[in-house]
């Protein structure tokens, strides 16, 4: 026989209670928010239309009454609705809707048969106001049992009613409430009585959840809320567990961090766990609070907590209720990029192991395979492999069939055509990667200076390219490939410029200038050299206008030494 939960042995009980013809008094205890109005709403539901038929419900909260009256007068609008006291209530009140009417006289009215199938829920009696005296509340729970054989149901937490009145309900319980039941839902129970709307990754949150205890309703419609709003990325990580798991994860525990601590700030938790992690054993600084905080973030007391981009999307989330889609969609884009190359790496390394062990396999299969996945991993093959790898591979398959070599000739011409755009050429030097790639065939280190010629070109085409190639450098204190590139620019080309903008010639007194400053060389001297070479083909033109003028840019660059008696201040 199966053995009834807690909610389900509650449910039992209040039948029973139903069933009884006198009035009394039963009292559904529990904590806030693990779903006693929710359970009392299910249970009326779930039996009035067929187990209870005859009962009539009135549920009033004392969230927000200030007087009895105020208690009183919400009772009497719901009960003139039932039928068989409607016309009572109806004969005296009429049309006045209460104004002015004595609202006991009118309560009066009605006799304990009219009461006789009448269910009066109280609610919130924890959050009461002020104003209202416990004492006086009890009392007129107990007038509704005595005089009119109500059956009385009071939801409330006992451990939340204010120290004051403690003592007035401690006192007064014994007299008026006949029965108490302790509502104490299991962690599925309460997952389950609102798990119909959670409309995606339905296989994670109940494991969580049990894992950490946590029954609050409250607490979990904010999970169950908080992975609803994800929806949208749902079918893009369906095939990729992992990828995921991690979302989802992370959206649970950061969501339920915030249901319980919203104040909580990320860099601070960080700060937290890596002090802890790096303080000396027995000499950690333990914060209760943040403890309870990595409790919920499964985070132990050797663990690690990094802001991964998934985690900084999904915080930015759950502290502005505002999801940056477009950012996730491009994490979960480059994430599903590198599972799908792990992927290949795993199938090469494979195929070669077999290749190496399984005696069966022939040569031919081999290359046929390897090939075939070396294809499938497109203009990333090598960084898949890595070059070494790559280069590796290519020389297997050759030694096989020299009809591979075109494929790895066109690979890797590819992938340093990649490198030259970004200008990262440079960084396989570091391993003599570079000379690796020039010796696997003769045409790619010709194809090399081809490409760098046209990238440089490209980078020297305009006024503009020029300028900011004279700027960078300046703004930045620092330079790279700037002087290769200034030093492929014909004098003609300066000469044209020059005429062309007077902003272009500030733009070069003011780059000849900053050369100037380095007593060591700036490492633009052959930039210089022409571009001095241009201005003194200026100077010695026959345009007399622009000739006066370039020479007396000479002369305050200290270019050509002071001829006149007076020198020549230009602004620049």
């Amino acid at each position: 026989m199966e053995l009834k939960s807690e909610v389900e042995k509650l449910n039992s009980r209040l039948l029973e209670l139903f069933q009884l013809d006198e009035g009394f008094v039963v009292a559904l205890n529990g904590k806030w928010g693990i779903g006693k109005t929710y359970f009392w709403d299910l249970f009326v539901k779930n039996n009035l239309s067929e187990k209870l038929k005859n009962k009539e419900v009135v549920y009033v909260s004392l969230f927000g009454k200030e007087t009895l009256k105020d208690i009183q007068t919400d009772i009497i609008l719901q009960i003139s609705k039932f039928g068989k006291i409607y016309e009572k209530i109806n004969s005296v009140v009429g049309s006045s809707k209460y104004a002015g009417i004595d609202i006991s006289a009118v309560l009066s009215l009605a006799t304990k048969t009219d009461f006789k199938d009448i269910i009066i829920c109280f609610d919130d009696f924890e959050r009461k106001s002020d104003k209202l005296d416990s004492k006086d509340i009890l009392g007129l729970i107990s007038q509704f049992k005595e005089q009119k054989s109500c059956k009385i149901v009071m939801i409330y937490n006992q451990n939340e009613v204010e120290e004051k009145e403690k003592k007035v309900v401690s006192d007064y319980k014994d007299k008026v409430i006949d029965y108490e039941l302790h509502y104490k839902p299991t962690v599925a129970e309460s997952f389950n009585a609102i798990s119909s709307k959670l409309k995606v990754f339905n296989d994670y949150p109940l494991e969580y959840l049990e894992s950490k205890g946590i029954n609050n309703i409250r607490v979990i419609k904010r999970s169950i809320n908080a992975l609803n709003d994800f929806q949208f990325i749902a079918e893009k990580v369906a095939k990729y567990p992992h990828i995921e798991a991690e979302i989802v994860y992370t959206i649970i525990k950061f969501a339920l961090l915030n249901a319980k601590y919203h104040e909580y700030k990320l860099e601070d938790l960080i700060s937290y766990v890596a002090d802890k992690r790096h303080a000396d054993k027995g000499k950690e600084v333990i914060d209760k609070k943040y403890e309870d905080m990595l409790f919920l973030l499964n985070i132990d007391s050797s663990g690690y907590l990094f802001e991964t981009d998934i985690l900084q999307n999904i915080n930015y989330y759950i502290k502005n209720s505002t999801i940056d889609k477009e950012d996730l969609i491009r994490i979960v884009d480059e994430k599903i990029s590198q599972d799908q190359d792990n992927v290949i790496g795993q199938k090469l390394y494979t195929i070669y192991s077999k290749y190496n062990y399984d005696l069966d396999y022939s040569k031919d299969t081999f290359a046929k395979e390897l090939f075939s996945v070396l294809q499938e991993g497109g203009d990333k093959i090598v960084d898949i492999a890595n070059i070494g790898r790559f280069l590796f591979y290519m020389g297997e398959l050759i030694d096989i069939d020299d009809k591979y070599k075109s494929f790895g000739v066109e690979t890797l011409k590819k992938y340093v055509s990649k490198k030259i755009e970004k200008e990262t050429l440079q960084e396989l030097n570091s391993f003599d990667e570079l000379d690796q790639i020039k010796k696997f065939d003769t045409s790619i280190e010709a194809y090399i200076e081809d490409q760098e010629k046209l990238i440089k070109e490209k980078q020297t085409a305009s006024m503009e390219d020029i300028v900011n190639l004279f700027q960078r450098p300046i703004k930045n204190s620092s330079w790279g490939n700037e002087p290769d590139l200034l030093k492929m620019i014909d004098s003609e080309v300066y000469k044209k410029y020059i005429i062309e903008s007077s902003e272009f010639l500030q733009e070069v007194i003011g780059f000849i200038r900053w050369t100037q400053r380095f007593s060591g060389g700036s490492g633009f001297e052959e930039t210089v050299e022409i571009i001095t070479k241009a201005l003194f083909e200026m100077k010695d033109s026959d345009n007399e206008i622009y000739s006066f003028k370039i020479e007396k840019i000479l002369k305050h660059l200290n270019i050509i030494k002071e001829e006149q008696s007076e020198s020549v201040k230009i602004t620049v």
